[in-house]
Parts: structure tokens; C-alpha cells; sequence
């Protein structure tokens, strides 16, 4: 899909406080779409929606984008295309390998601790600063309460 529906909002899925961190809508719709497709190398599809989302406290920040895709297998298979893109464009992003946060499997690219996975029709990305494993974990379980 080449736009997004501009009625669609899939921040509000998201919690409002994580943790002791505030959601900031950084952009989502188009603007968001956009700023995704300058950002990557290879083709953004299938895409309904998309968010870049701000959690941040006095001391911690996680930046997520979140993506809504027609379908589970629609956002499972565009999480595997990701992982194949990064391993094929080399560098750090090469390095990318799986974990499990809370539970859920997740894939990590350790030299940037980016970490990203789908649940349902959602793929989330991750990119948390100054939070701990724990934390983390937590955040992830919190996050995905209401998908």
C-alpha cells in the first residue's frame, strides 16, 4: 500500500504510561510512512497504519514504531523479510539474532539493541535507552496486553 488510511490510528492501541514512562505521538499516518520508507533501504508493503511512538521518563526513552498489516501471517512474514534485508545489507545489522523478551520471540540486533517482532496483525520495533533486561521484559508485556 502506498498511503495510509488516514482514519486509521493505530497509537491508540498503545497504553498511554508504560513504567513510569509518558506516550508521545512523534508521528503516525503518512508522515510516519514516510519517514519509515527514507529510513530503509528496502520496500516498506502491505502497510494499514504506522506509528512512531515516544516512551520516555526523567531518566529512560524507548522509541517504537508500530505497524498494522492486514493480517497475522502478513505481519509475520514482513518481520522475516526484515530479518533477511538486514542479514543481506551487511555491517551491524547483519548481526541480527533471536531472543525471547517475557516470553515473547523476539529478533535483536545486539550492536545497536534494536529489538523488533510481530503479535498478531502488529509488528513492533523497538529502541530502548537507559532500560535494563527486566525493564525491558516488562515493557514489552505491557505493550502487548491489548493486541
Amino acid at each position: 500500500m502506498t498511503c495510509v488510511e488516514e482514519t486509521r490510528d493505530v497509537s491508540k492501541l498503545l497504553p498511554e504510561e508504560i513504567d513510569g514512562m509518558h506516550k508521545f505521538i512523534a508521528m503516525k499516518g503518512e508522515k510516519a510512512l514516510e519517514y519509515i520508507k527514507k529510513a530503509h533501504k528496502g520496500e516498506i508493503r502491505n502497510v494499514e497504519d504506522i506509528a512512531v511512538v515516544h516512551y520516555y521518563s526523567n531518566r529512560s526513552l524507548v522509541v517504537l514504531w508500530i505497524t498494522e498489516y492486514p493480517d497475522k501471517k502478513t505481519a509475520e512474514n514482513e518481520t522475516l523479510r526484515m530479518v533477511k534485508s538486514m542479514k543481506k545489507f551487511g555491517g551491524l545489522w547483519a548481526e541480527v539474532e533471536r531472543a525471547k523478551l517475557n516470553g515473547i520471540n523476539v529478533f535483536y540486533v545486539p550492536v545497536k539493541e534494536h529489538y523488533f517482532f510481530s503479535k498478531g496483525r502488529y509488528a513492533f520495533y523497538l529502541i530502548p535507552h537507559n532500560v535494563s533486561g527486566s525493564e525491558l521484559e516488562h515493557f514489552v508485556e505491557e505493550l502487548c496486553k491489548n493486541i
